[in-house]
Formats: structure tokens, C-alpha cells, sequence
């Protein structure tokens, strides 16, 4: 635990001579000028100040106009590359290639941007996949399988249900083992979503 003392060092005295018993949980940070820059370029396509199709400034003129250096705007340029919202082209620049949702940039907290589009990303691809195995029904034998055990379910006496003998108990893993593969991936989706 940081005492009075450090605390007071830290800024974190109240004025009259009284110290905070205050413990930092993590360093704060500001934001880095990447981000930042990589934000106000965002915020540029998606309020169609550069439409899809229109040549960024160069390198140089993103460093001059936002007061920054270049492996800042090279950072800013390779997040949003690889977020497919600008492509370059060799020997000519780089270009406005999507614009993403509106909605997205204005709700998304300062900062954090980037990693929401990528979130965004990988819940579309996740979606396509889990619609497919939703939609694919249980080959026959697992359906027939599953029909079996139902029915000698219906036909055992509620008193021989405990006793129920080790084949029984193998076909009912079996025919619902493809069923569990299925659901562990809709509830790892289902958590991608909350």
C-alpha cells in the first residue's frame, strides 16, 4: 500500500496538509497519439468528409497537419488497413475503401474504436458459422438413434430408469454427443454477445 507520504508525492494531497490514504489499482495512460489519429480519420470517413474512393493525404502531410510523427501516422494507417476502411496502392497512396456504420463510431467510447470494429468483425464471421450448424440437421442415424433411446425411455418402468444398463447410457451419449458440440458453440456465442 502507497503511504501518505508517496501519496502526497503523487499530487494526491488535499492542499491543507492533509494526505489522501489513496492506492493507484493501475497507472493511468493516456491515449496514444496513434489512436487518436487513427479516430480522427474515422471520424472523417464515416461523416463523409473522405468518401469511399478518395485519396488520403500522404504520410507527410498527416504528420504536418496533425502534429505528429510519421511511425504515428504509419500506425494509424496500418489499424485502419487492417480494419479494411482504407487500402494503399503502390505508387499512387491510399484510398478510402469502406465506410462503417455511423451508428458504430458515435456510440463507441473514445479510445476504444478500434477494438470494437474488430469485435464487430469476428461476431459476423461467428454469426455465418452458428446459423450454419443451427440449420443443419442431425444426420439419420443420430435421429434414429435419438428415437430409440426415446422410446425405450417411455417403455422402461420409472423404478428400472436408475438401474439403466451401460449400452443404454453409450447410445444416449452418442446420439447426443453431436447435439453437445453444437451447443458449446452457441454458448460461446451467446457470451461473444453479453
Amino acid at each position: 500500500m502507497q503511504s501518505a507520504q508517496a501519496t502526497q508525492k503523487n499530487g494526491l494531497g488535499t492542499g491543507g496538509g492533509v494526505t489522501l490514504d489513496f492506492v493507484a489499482v493501475a497507472p493511468l495512460r493516456q491515449s496514444k497519439l496513434a489512436d487518436q489519429l487513427y479516430e480522427q480519420i474515422m471520424l472523417q470517413i464515416v461523416n463523409g468528409s473522405l468518401a469511399i474512393g478518395e485519396k488520403l493525404p500522404s504520410e507527410a502531410q498527416l504528420c504536418q497537419l496533425f502534429a505528429v510523427s510519421r511511425p504515428v501516422v504509419r500506425e494509424a494507417l496500418a489499424r485502419l488497413r487492417a480494419d479494411n476502411v482504407i487500402a494503399s496502392r503502390r505508387g499512387s497512396g491510399t484510398y478510402v475503401q469502406s465506410r462503417p456504420a455511423a451508428d458504430l463510431v458515435r456510440l463507441a467510447p473514445s479510445g476504444v474504436l478500434a477494438e470494437l470494429l474488430r469485435c464487430y468483425e469476428m461476431r459476423v464471421a461467428l454469426e455465418g458459422e452458428a446459423a450454419y450448424l443451427a440449420a443443419t440437421p442431425l444426420p439419420v442415424d443420430a435421429r434414429d438413434e435419438a428415437r430409440e433411446w426415446r422410446l425405450w425411455w417411455e417403455e422402461t418402468d420409472a423404478a428400472d430408469r436408475p438401474a439403466m444398463e451401460a449400452e443404454r447410457v453409450a447410445q444416449l451419449e452418442r446420439a447426443t454427443a453431436r447435439d453437445r458440440h453444437l451447443a458449446e458453440h452457441v454458448t460461446d456465442f451467446d457470451a461473444l454477445g453479453s
